[in-house]
Order: structure tokens, then C-alpha cells, then sequence
């Protein structure tokens, strides 16, 4: 599959896609401005573009999904913020920063360790694609605002990634929206050393993947569908 035929597939076969097909996130660049949508540019590339690994596939490090008559070994991919070799067209995406609890790491956004009114990044319908970077014990947060999503993304500088997702989801609220609890997917969700958000805007609004790898998004260990609705392992 090339990856303009994946992109657009992880928007018309969503299910499916983010099942099988691994993807691993880089995360925004330039400045965020909060309360307000975020519009940055991505492309999807092959996971190390350029390697043909053992089997001659380009991107293809291990994961497979069913075929007709057997196993297919697939691609994994990449949602990189500068354009690589054979990577798809431009992708316009809503970005998503990631803040810390209560650290200045980074240059980051710090909370201060104050998670009832935090600032928000909105998801709306300016773009097809919601991004944020590598969750690597961290918190993502989000509620349903008028067809839209309000989001953030916590790294638990300051704390641990247990307590920061325990925490956000008893007395998480972004301070536009003092009285709105917030749905986490976090470090009680995902064992794994690695996982990622990733959203796409479908005919029937806003979905919501997560994956998690062992292995850097070479392969898949999990994936489910986490909005609308009910947790969904895929």
C-alpha cells in the first residue's frame, strides 16, 4: 500500500486500518496557541524511508494482517512533520502539544501540577487528522464540545504516569469548561514502553485510535477505537 492510499484508508476503513497497520507519531512543531485549533502539516511516510529491510518491502519490519489465502506482511508508517522519500501529499492535521504536570522540561507548557483549569486544543472540522506526539507514560484528555473535541496531552514530569491519569480523570478540567469531566487514555491503558493518539475525521464525525509497540511501531502489540463511545479493542 502507498501511502496515499494509507491515509486516505485511515480515513474510510478506520477500523481496520489502525488495527493491523502500525503508526508511530512525531510530534508538533512551531508554537501552539491554546483554547483555539492548532492547524499543522503532516505527511505519511514509510517507517525508515529509503530501507528496504530482509524481503525487499519497504517498510515492512514484521507486522502482518490476514489475506485471502494467507498472511500479508504489510508496511508500518510514520506521521512525520517534514517530507520524506515516497511519503503521501500534505496533510492538514490539528495538533495537539504535549504539556508537562509540573515541570519546565522542554521549554514545554507547565501545569503547575493544576489539572481543574487547564487550557484546551481544540479538534474540529478544519481538518481531517488529529495528531500529538509519542505517549511515553503519559496522559491524553479530552470531552465532546458541540461536534468538536477539547484536548490535551500530560507528560508526568513531577509525577508518575499512574497517579497523573488517576488524578486528570477524578479532577481533570479544562477551565473553559469548569464542570465537564474528561475522558483519559493513559499509563492504566497501556503497559507497553510505547503509545500513540492518533484522531480521523470520518463521514460519521471525529474517531479517536490508540496503538501501543514494543518495538517502536514496527509492529502492533494492541489497538483499539477509544471515541466515540465505549472503549473498543479492535
Amino acid at each position: 500500500m502507498d501511502t496515499n492510499t494509507a491515509a486516505a484508508r485511515m480515513l474510510s476503513h478506520s477500523d481496520e486500518f489502525f488495527k493491523y497497520y502500525p503508526v508511530m507519531m512525531a510530534g508538533g512543531i512551531g508554537a501552539f496557541v491554546p483554547n483555539a485549533a492548532n492547524v499543522k502539516t503532516y505527511y505519511l511516510t514509510k517507517k525508515d524511508p529509503g530501507v528496504v529491510p530482509a524481503g525487499g518491502k519497504e517498510g515492512h519490519f514484521g507486522a502482518t494482517r490476514p489475506g485471502f489465502l494467507h498472511t500479508k506482511n504489510i508496511s508500518s508508517f510514520k506521521m512525520d512533520t517534514y517530507p520524506q522519500p515516497n511519503c503521501s501529499a500534505a496533510l492538514t492535521t490539528h495538533g495537539v502539544p504535549m504539556v508537562n504536570y509540573n515541570s519546565d522540561l522542554g521549554g514545554k507548557v507547565n501545569l503547575h501540577a493544576n489539572v481543574g483549569a487547564m487550557d484546551h486544543y481544540v479538534v474540529d472540522n478544519g481538518a481531517d487528522y488529529m495528531t500529538t506526539g509519542l505517549l511515553t507514560g503519559c496522559c491524553f484528555a479530552w470531552h465532546e464540545a458541540g461536534g468538536a473535541l477539547w484536548c490535551i496531552h500530560i507528560r508526568p514530569e513531577g509525577t508518575d504516569g499512574v497517579t497523573l491519569q488517576n488524578m486528570v480523570a477524578l479532577h481533570g478540567h479544562f477551565a473553559a469548561a469548569p464542570g465537564m469531566p474528561l475522558s483519559t487514555f493513559g499509563r492504566n491503558d497501556y503497559e507497553d514502553d510505547y503509545a500513540i493518539i492518533l484522531g480521523v475525521k470520518t463521514p460519521g464525525g471525529w474517531k479517536l485510535y490508540a496503538q501501543t509497540s514494543l518495538d517502536n511501531f514496527r509492529t502492533i502489540k494492541a489497538a483499539w477505537r477509544v471515541y466515540p463511545g465505549q472503549v473498543v479493542r479492535l
